[in-house]
């Protein structure tokens, strides 16, 4: 500030008075009536100095803001986001100063974006002593470079994003965030990114035989030769016992029972022993041809409304199996144009979703997944390993319009009582409490995860989303499908300053 005033003091009217205010001439009066003049002038001076120091701070900070920009965009379209975000740091105004377009340098290869702006900030005393104006500048780099990236996303495709009609809107933020994360002129090496889709069961892929039961036993009562051969098993697994559920215990520590939905069929095929009701019509009647195919003898619609079938079948629930980490930005979208829909006939359990959206990117999985990135550890430097999950509307267990009441998850059936209770509404608190306890786990392990709640009414699932996101700014809730894209649109965007380096 000092300075800023020694300067300002250079002018003519500055040393006259210093000159006249030593000499002993005059009368008293007037020496009196410089020196407050004088002291006025100083006091001027040190609020436009003031004005000067804030002007500057607010301009370094959109420098910045603009080195991160333009660090992050590929070099058709920096430019114009350098000017977004500077402006949004920046606004025309600012202490009288007037808009300012700064300047971008882009090194010959690429690597580093030099950013420089100045402007002038209108003084309010230094007029009185000729000095209208005062130069305000700032400069910032930002290496073009990320660093190492791996994401899991988790996405509820449960029968109520049938019932809204989310799916497309959930395509498009998809994609969307892929193209943001991989914006950039640099090779994308270091960046991956795994899809889980989930429901009432998650579907590992049936190249993964090794990671379940081989053996009949109580508690795997269904195996992959159990299923006809007609239709076989298409990958989904069942829980294991607690607390290996709610872990990322690769499956030499213990493997996963089958999902198998049984047939309701009266008499049924596989054992089972329903009583005949509705002329016999309950919600998964299927039966086996001659050649081993599946035959549905009963129709079904996921609930009263609802806008698709439930498959009938062993598989029943069962929705698309998971994208390990893959780093083709191509493979991913087309991953989510043609596995991303609807699974009728299904419930929402985000522990679910979240365990396995963990074990995509956990090094205990490194090499497990069929055709997957390899898989870094927690403490590999310049690495950022990311979990993004989605809720849409709650968890619950949807019934279909026949009985059974609730429909086969990988924790059964609601009266089979493998969350511990056979109350529809006990089963909420179940499952949040177990996602609560995975979301703690990973974050221990160093994850930063981002959750977003979709037209989620009830105040505890949100709070317990809000509880579970890394950060109080990386938990979205959402009113409505059209603002997903805005949603996962920001967190791509908080993503890439997570792993930006700026200086």
């Amino acid at each position: 500030m000092f300075s800023r005033i020694r300067e300002l003091c250079k002018s003519t009217l500055c040393k006259s008075t210093k000159k006249f205010l030593t000499q002993q001439k005059g009368g008293i009066a007037i020496m009196t009536g410089l020196t407050i003049l004088s002291l006025v002038i100083l006091f001027g001076l040190a609020i436009d100095t003031a004005r000067v120091a804030y002007v500057e701070t607010k301009l370094a900070h959109a420098v910045s803001a603009a080195a991160i920009a333009g660090a992050k965009y590929k070099t058709e379209d920096a430019a114009a986001n350098v000017q977004k975000v500077f402006d949004a740091n920046f606004p025309p105004g600012i202490q009288g100063t007037a808009r300012v377009n700064p300047t971008m340098t882009i090194t010959e290869n690429g690597d580093r974006v030099r950013i420089s702006a100045q402007t002038t900030m209108p003084t309010a005393f230094g007029k009185i002593i000729g000095i209208d104006t005062l130069p305000v500048r700032s400069v910032a780099e930002g290496l073009r470079e990320l660093g190492g990236l791996e994401i899991a996303m988790v996405f509820d495709v449960s029968g109520l994003t049938g019932f809204r009609e989310i799916i497309p809107n959930m395509q498009t933020a998809a994609k969307n965030f892929v193209d943001i994360i991989y914006q950039s002129d640099k090779v994308t090496n270091g960046r991956a990114v795994s899809i889980t889709p989930y429901g009432g069961v998650v579907n590992v892929g049936n190249s993964h035989t090794s990671w379940v039961h081989n053996v009949v036993s109580p508690d795997a009562p269904f195996i992959v030769s159990s299923f006809p051969t007609g239709e076989p098993w298409q990958g989904c697994v069942a829980n294991r016992k607690d607390p290996l559920e709610e872990s990322e215990a690769p499956p030499t520590v213990e493997r996963w029972p089958v999902h198998y939905a049984r047939s309701t069929v009266y008499p049924a095929i596989d054992g089972g022993t329903w009583p005949p009701m509705h002329n016999g019509k309950w919600d998964n009647d299927w039966s086996v041809d001659s050649n081993g195919d599946v035959i549905q003898e009963t129709t079904i619609r996921d609930g009263p409304g609802a806008n698709g079938y439930v498959t009938i079948g062993p598989n029943r629930s069962c929705p698309p199996a998971i994208l390990p980490l893959t780093a083709d930005p191509v493979a991913i979208k087309n991953y989510i144009d043609n596995q991303i829909f609807t699974v009728y006939g299904s419930g929402t359990f985000s522990n679910l979703g979240m365990g396995w959206g963990w074990r995509t990117i956990s090094p205990n999985f490194d090499g497990l997944w069929t055709g997957g990135a390899p898989i870094k550890a927690y403490d590999a430097p310049n690495n950022l390993k990311v979990l993004i999950i989605l809720l849409n509307d709650g968890n619950r267990w949807l019934d279909g319009p026949f009985p059974q009441q609730g429909d086969p998850t990988a924790y059964g059936r609601l009266e089979d009582g493998k969350l511990g209770t056979t109350n529809l509404n006990f089963t909420k608190y179940e499952i949040e409490v177990r996602t609560e306890e995975l979301c703690n786990k990973i974050k221990a392990q160093g994850v930063f995860i981002y959750t977003v709640s979709l037209m989620v009414d009830d105040l505890a699932t949100r709070e317990l989303y809000g509880r579970c996101a890394s950060d109080p700014t990386a938990y979205h809730n959402i009113n409505g499908a059209d603002e997903l894209e805005g949603a996962y649109e920001n967190i791509a965007e908080d993503i890439l300053l997570r792993v930006r380096r700026t200086i």
